[in-house]
Parts: C-alpha cells; sequence; structure tokens
C-alpha cells in the first residue's frame, strides 16, 4: 500500500493478492444492490446503515487496489471502464447510490492516486462534496478519523504525493465557473481544503527531513563520516589558511616600512 497506518480497509475487506481491482469492483457493485433492495424494502434503517457500511469497506478495498497497482498494470483502458463501473454505480437507483462511500474515501490519503486515474469519479466525489454538509465537510477534512489525521498519521511519501493535487481538484482550481456545472465549494470548505494542503506540504517535508537524518545517522555508524561537518571542516581550514597568509603579508609590509625608516635616518 502507498500509505501506512489508519488507511488499510476493515479486516473484511482486506485485499487478498490474487484479487484484481474489477473483482474488488464486483464486490462493490453487490454492496450498492444490497442498498438498494434495503431502501426498496421494510427493513429498519440500521440495516440500511450496515449496507452502506458494507459498501464504503468494499469502495475502499478497490481504491486502495487501484492506488497500489503499477501504472504498466493498469493501462489507460482498464482504469475508463473501471471509471465508468463506479460512476455508473453512482449514478444508478436514482442517483447518489456512492454519495455516503465516495465521501468516506475523501477520508483516507492511500485513495488519491486511484481518484487521479479516475477523473470521472473524483468529479462525482467533488459534486457530493459541494452538497455536504458543513457537519459532514469538517468530519472528512478536520474530524478525528478525517483526512488531516490521517495525514500526519502517514509515514511515508509517496502516500501524500497525491493529496495535493486531487484536493485542488476538489477545490475546482484551475477551471471557470461555468465549467463546475453549477457545483462549487463554498469558500469555508474551500479554507478547509487549503489547509490540509498545507499540512501536507509541511508533513512532506517533516519526512523529507527524517530521511536525510536517518542517511547522515546511517552514514556515521558506517563510519563514513558527515558531509557537513567535512565541508565545514574544509571552510575552517581554508579560512585558517587565509588568516596565516594576511598576517605574513601584513609581517612583511611591517617588515618593509622598518626598512623604509631606517633608511631615512641614515
Amino acid at each position: 500500500l502507498l500509505c501506512e497506518g489508519p488507511t488499510c480497509p476493515s479486516a473484511p475487506f482486506q485485499m487478498a493478492a490474487a484479487e484484481s481491482s474489477e473483482d474488488l469492483l464486483a464486490v462493490l457493485t453487490d454492496r450498492v444492490r444490497n442498498i438498494q433492495l434495503g431502501s426498496a424494502s421494510d427493513k429498519p434503517a440500521k440495516t440500511d446503515a450496515a449496507a452502506a457500511q458494507e459498501a464504503s469497506a468494499a469502495l475502499d478495498a478497490a481504491l486502495l487496489r487501484i492506488s497500489s497497482t503499477p501504472k504498466e498494470e493498469l493501462p489507460e483502458t482498464v482504469r475508463c471502464r473501471l471509471d465508468t463501473i463506479i460512476v455508473d454505480l453512482d449514478n444508478s437507483g436514482g442517483g447518489g447510490a456512492l454519495k455516503r462511500p465516495l465521501l468516506n474515501s475523501l477520508k483516507r490519503c492511500g485513495h488519491y492516486r486511484a481518484f487521479l486515474g479516475l477523473p470521472r469519479t473524483l468529479e462525482c466525489a467533488r459534486r457530493h462534496l459541494t452538497k455536504a454538509p458543513p457537519k459532514r465537510v469538517s468530519d472528512i477534512f478536520e474530524g478525528k478519523e478525517g483526512l488531516a489525521a490521517d495525514v500526519t498519521a502517514c509515514t511515508r511519501q509517496d502516500g501524500l504525493q497525491w493529496v495535493e493535487p486531487v484536493l485542488r481538484q476538489l477545490a475546482g482550481e484551475g477551471r471557470f465557473k461555468r465549467e463546475l456545472g453549477g457545483f462549487e465549494l463554498s469558500s469555508s470548505a474551500k479554507g478547509k481544503v487549503r489547509a490540509v494542503i498545507n499540512l501536507t506540504k509541511k508533513r512532506i517535508k517533516e519526512l523529507e527531513g527524517n530521511a536525510v537524518n536517518k542517511k547522515e545517522g546511517d552514514r556515521r555508524r558506517s563510519g563514513g563520516g558527515s558531509v557537513v561537518s567535512n565541508v565545514a571542516e574544509m571552510e575552517r581550514d581554508v579560512r585558517l589558511i587565509d588568516q596565516e597568509r594576511r598576517r605574513a603579508q601584513s609581517v612583511g609590509v611591517e617588515n618593509l616600512i622598518d626598512k623604509a625608516m631606517m633608511a631615512r635616518k641614515k
């Protein structure tokens, strides 16, 4: 997986090595049908919530699989087909069948590489986000299990590099208002998005610093010394040589002056 920690799916939907993205989307399709069947029946609301939770877990597994698959193993034709399947599922049953699962998926930075490869799915998530109530938006980005917490817990740079471009897409950056189709984030929601972008940049710098410090520590333990200290030592040596040269020049000038004065006295 691209990111460690809280981005892993729940146990019943852990990805087996043999499961492909399409296998996992087949599971997702089955979960969405369960939601639709539950809505059409007299089942209690608790059952509907459980079905929605299962759909979220299935979407998590599918997105994580897509995120962790090398680009050469997931060509554009396959990604387009997967993208179409997810969008069609969301549009089924009167529309918005995947609204809750898609919004939940925005909490996990491990999904964001997949979103870049599934532009229509990302647009569906963006549109659902624009219609989400403020409390829901806060939960997605700032909640205890929200994106900010997931970014902070992430320990790998490659798990974070996709977060900023996806968040900028969600905010509608680089697009004219008429291109947003009437779906635009509120100023408050955009502020929360920008806050997570800044947090992500900060976290990436922290991880970069940790990586440099680790390499420096490994170099010292292996007896290679410190590149930084070697450079500092070299600079100090050069300064000492310059000081000695200037001192010698000063003494030489003083000797010349003394000789000149003695010559005048004679």
